[in-house]
């Protein structure tokens, strides 16, 4: 991997610790840390000064995926097993195992996590479940019900954290993060009208683009006023 200055493109410096291919990478607030997880079953936090390594976090899969949460404080991984724990930013130390990993599933279902804005909670989701979790104590506070059938493949959070917007099968749902009410759906379409083989979640400033195929962006505020949303735009075009 490879730091980069954001405001001069300098290359800074090459991380060099992993042996084998890197799948995910995350930034610390305010650029102190970076995160770095691969296929070596490693996670690595470095000092992004200095370029040196801190810690490693050790897993018995490929890491896949990763969240800085609490403020730098807490790191989340997702493993290619669908294995997703949190980890101490400053000692390594395991904090709490979230999702029991499934080894024999290796690669094959879709996995993956969303942090909240606050990085005070952490969604996971596979093609069975998606859960909503207290990172302080890693205590599940809800399990989403009534998303469409398909299993989740992809995910957005509005800025406050306090709409969840959640594609499975060939839908969209968006819902209240606190209560879990499914406050919006829509079933997607492609160009030829067809349901697409993969549901998709597109967000614009301040909304999602496009989540019911009639051409529009729909506001956070909106999707938490779903009764006021038209059903449709004069011109609206399908893709």
């Amino acid at each position: 991997a490879t730091l980069w200055d954001a405001a001069t493109g300098t290359q800074l410096c090459e991380l060099q610790r992993h042996s084998a291919n890197l799948e995910a990478a995350e930034v610390f607030p305010f650029g102190s840390k970076v995160v770095t997880g691969g296929i070596d079953d490693l996670a690595v936090v470095w000092n992004a000064t200095s370029c040196e390594p801190l810690l490693e976090l050790r897993h018995a899969d490929w890491v896949t995926g990763l969240a800085v949460l609490e403020r730098g404080a807490t790191v989340a991984t997702i493993t290619s097993d669908g294995g997703v724990a949190l980890w101490s930013a400053t000692t390594g130390e395991q904090l709490h195992l979230l999702v029991q990993p499934t080894p024999h599933q290796h690669g094959q279902l879709d996995f993956g996590l969303l942090p909240f804005p606050l990085g005070d909670r952490l969604l996971t989701f596979n093609v069975r479940e998606a859960i909503i979790w207290d990172v302080a104590d890693g205590r599940p506070l809800r399990r989403l019900v009534g998303l469409p059938t398909g299993g989740v493949h992809g995910t957005a959070v509005s800025e406050t954290g306090d709409v969840l917007a959640v594609c499975s099968g060939s839908a969209v749902a968006v819902l209240d993060s606190r209560s879990g009410n499914v406050l919006y759906s829509a079933a997607q379409r492609s160009s030829q009208g067809a349901p697409p083989k993969r549901c998709f979640v597109a967000v614009t400033f301040g909304g999602l683009l496009d989540p019911d195929g009639l051409g529009r962006g729909l506001s956070w505020k909106q999707l938490l006023r779903p009764a006021e949303i038209p059903t449709r735009q004069a011109g609206a075009r399908r893709r």
